[in-house]
This record gives C-alpha cells, structure tokens and sequence, in this order.
C-alpha cells in the first residue's frame, strides 16, 4: 500500500495532467503563456518552487482538472459508521456499516460540474465563487479529517514538475487513438453484493 500510495498514483495523475494537457492544444498554450509570463517578470525561477508554482492560477486549474476528470483511485473511500449509528442523506444507517464514494462518481455528477462535467475544461475551477464551491467536491484525494496523508508532497512534487518541464521541454503526444481511459477499481459495498466486488466502470 506504500508503494500505491506513494508513488503510483501520482505517476497517474501526472499522466492524465500531460494527456489532457496534449489533447487539448489551446489549453496547453495558455498555460505555457501564464508560465512564460511570469518567467520573464522574475517570478519562475529555472526549477520552479512551491511557492512560485502555487501562484500559478491556470497551472492549478489543470492540475484540479485533470485530477477530476481521471482520478488516479477509483475504488470507494470507505468510512465506518459509529456505533450508535447517524442520519446520512436523511436516512438512519446502523452504527458499523460500511459506506463510501468513489472520486469518480462524485467527480462526475451534473448538478456539481455541469453539463459538460464529462470535458476537460481548467476554466471551470477560475470561474468567480464557483470555484470555491467545486473545491469541496474535489475527491481525488478523499476528504475531510481523512484526506490523504501524502496529499500535499503530491500535489507539490507534481506542480514543480509540470511546470519546469513546461519551460524547458516540447511535448507531444504519439499514437493518441491508442489510448483509452478507463477505471477499474471500484468496491461496491451494498448488500446485495459481496464486500470485495469488483467492476469495471468505462469513462
């Protein structure tokens, strides 16, 4: 589990960030444009830091995005309920059930994201007050007082490297109608299934 957790699903979300970056273009221009422009201003020094890749709006919403859009976990976060048991979505759940979602269903619901939920567009997460408000339904790395505990060397290591290899790399993308996203890791935990059921979910 320290493997998966602290390397491999960052080697996947870095993955989805640069083939979403290289299968939209225009995306990929304007975010190398913010970082050029801010390199020529003095504030992205030749291995960008934490602090100048932070200030980086549009390199944070790729980031957020393509976490979104392809969540390195797709199994469900799973939560034991306490034994006297709670109201969750108004209905009473008996204490010792086992309940969670899954990023990738929660990453893909309309009401949250909009129509266009299923399209890979950083804009989303610089749109006003909205922004604020996706940020709490962002689950690639679980929430609330379980979040995972390698979240921030994560989004650290991945944010100095995009960026850095941004200004001094050209990128592109080979054999892209050979790709194909797909999820298959994710646990069902309802009765009428078994505790470990797997299925395979396409995206």
């Amino acid at each position: 589990s320290n493997v998966f957790a602290g390397s491999d699903t960052t080697a996947i979300a870095l993955r989805s960030i640069f083939l979403n970056l290289l299968r939209h273009p225009h995306v990929l221009s304007k975010l190398i444009a913010e970082l050029e422009e801010r390199r020529a201003a003095g504030r992205l020094s030749n291995t960008v830091t934490f602090q100048e890749a932070e200030a980086c709006p549009y390199l944070q919403a790729v980031m957020h995005e393509a976490l979104r859009i392809f969540s390195p976990a797709g199994f469900s976060f799973d939560r034991d309920v306490p034994k006297e048991g709670m109201i969750i979505s108004g209905k009473f759940v008996p204490g010792g059930t086992v309940v969670g979602s899954s990023p990738w269903v929660i990453h893909s619901l309309p009401e949250v994201w909009g129509a266009d939920f299923d399209k890979f567009r950083p804009e989303r997460w610089l749109e006003g007050e909205n922004s604020s408000e996706l940020k709490r339904f962002f689950f690639a790395f679980g929430g609330g007082t379980r979040t995972c505990i390698g979240k921030n060397i994560s989004w650290l290591e991945m944010e100095k490297l995009v960026a850095t290899l941004l200004m001094r790399y050209d990128f592109e993308l080979v054999e892209d109608e050979n790709i194909s996203d797909s999820c298959r890791w994710v646990m069902l935990s309802e009765p009428s299934y078994s505790r470990n059921s797997t299925w395979n979910v396409s995206h």
